[in-house]
């Protein structure tokens, strides 16, 4: 009986708990879309307010409980796959709080008000670490679910897709740095919110043929990914080299910010080349290495390969020989 009511009212209880969280959203979604526009002050004093978004608290709190449920009670309902690891759940863990700590600390509020230099930091630690996090944190199952409904594209598919990934990456971020779109974002929270969540996505897919749990998909061999990693990221170091050579900053709000602060917003913008372009070198170079020691490590281990069945095949070979042939007698001798 205990067993009963428990299985009864949980779906109630969960059910109520999705309609008020969807009751939150639709208030937070039109409160930012219906309401007049506000005019965008440029603050007077630094600004270290917390951002107390409420869509961007319930969309970390979502992706917290959802990898919960999928890794935890629906896993062992349905009986899918193994458990996740600890090193998994870790990853998946520390991609959660970092995720919490760019988008809710004044580090966002800094990105959004004043310093292009603070929001470039958020979005490279939005693409280079917590996608990342959140990627190796999948079980492989988890993965394959996801997967499998690409898989009708055939092998094509799997060739295709970091070309794809790459335009999808590179386009998104570009298009959201063009000055009147970014400009929008920076004085609409609904905006800015679209742009944290698709840099986050395409930033995670980006490093899919590199990090995915599941090698028969998408994950590229070792050669490919030192070409991956050479031609996707050249648009935005195009893109940074243009912030840092160029000779005015591109975005107003940041120049009115560094005019009532007393610092330059050209050095700002110029910092923020530098933090895109220094860590995504260094990340580049570190993952060509291991790509490029895989490569040769794996042909290595296939040549050694090759001469154990080689040498396998003469052993046997002659002891063949020797079945067939009898005792071998040298010419001159009596048998």
């Amino acid at each position: 009986m205990g067993a009963a009511r428990v299985s009864v009212w949980r779906p109630r209880r969960w059910r109520a708990i999705i309609s008020r969280m969807g009751i939150i959203v639709q208030c937070a979604v039109c409160r930012r879309v219906l309401s007049p526009g506000e005019e965008h002050t440029v603050p007077s004093q630094l600004d270290l307010s917390w951002n107390a978004d409420p869509l961007v608290v319930l969309a970390i709190l979502a992706l917290g409980a959802g990898y919960y449920a999928a890794v935890g009670p629906l896993r062992a309902r349905h009986g899918r796959g193994t458990p996740a690891t600890g090193r998994q759940i870790a990853c998946y863990a520390s991609g959660i709080i970092l995720l919490a700590i760019t988008l809710i600390t004044p580090l966002d509020t800094l990105g959004r008000t004043t310093s292009f230099a603070a929001h470039m930091l958020q979005l490279m630690l939005l693409s280079t670490a917590v996608g990342p996090l959140l990627l190796l944190g999948l079980p492989e199952w988890l993965v394959r679910a996801a997967v499998r409904p690409f898989a009708r594209l055939g092998p094509d598919a799997a060739l295709l897709a970091p070309l794809v990934i790459g335009f999808l990456f590179n386009g998104v971020f570009i298009i959201w740095h063009v000055t009147p779109i970014y400009e929008a974002g920076l004085h609409n929270e609904l905006l800015h919110d679209l742009e944290s969540l698709t840099i986050l996505l395409t930033g995670a897919l980006n490093w899919w043929p590199l990090l995915s749990p599941h090698e028969r998909r998408l994950r590229l061999a070792n050669w490919g990914q030192i070409v991956y990693l050479l031609l996707e990221s050249l648009p935005l170091d195009i893109f940074a080299v243009f912030l840092l050579f160029s000779g005015a900053p591109f975005y107003p709000t940041y120049i009115a910010a560094a005019q009532r602060l007393g610092f330059s917003a050209m050095i700002d913008q110029q910092v923020a080349a530098g933090i895109y372009l220094a860590p995504e070198t260094f990340i580049d170079l570190i993952f060509m290495s291991l790509a490029f020691f895989g490569w040769i490590q794996r042909i290595e281990h296939e040549q050694e390969e090759k001469e154990r069945l080689a040498d396998l095949r003469a052993a046997a070979g002659q002891h063949d020989d020797v079945s067939l042939g009898g005792p071998s007698v040298e010419p001159g001798t009596v048998a």
